[in-house]
């Protein structure tokens, strides 16, 4: 039976180093569940370029990287790629 765990999902400028945002989320560690978790981490860098400039923050430069809060989780990273 799948649980609840706590992740930290982070939006990462690799040319810096810069954490642009970070935040807690629950999921259910289910296979399945990581479409909902990459649409939540595209989400957050969406929201990013609505501050910004009207720039796309979602490219080459910038990766998104999920960690477990509790205790070891599948890490992972998504590299940002060009365009919307």
């Amino acid at each position: 039976m799948a649980h609840q765990q706590r992740l930290r999902l982070t939006l990462r400028n690799r040319t810096n180093d810069r954490e642009w945002k970070h935040q807690p989320v629950e999921v259910t560690e289910d296979p399945d569940d990581h479409d909902a978790l990459l649409q939540h981490l595209e989400a957050m860098a969406r929201d990013l370029d609505r501050r910004g400039s009207g720039q796309a923050w979602w490219l080459d430069q910038y990766e998104l990287r999920v960690q477990g809060i509790d205790q070891a989780w599948r890490d992972f990273r998504v590299v940002g790629r060009p365009g919307r």
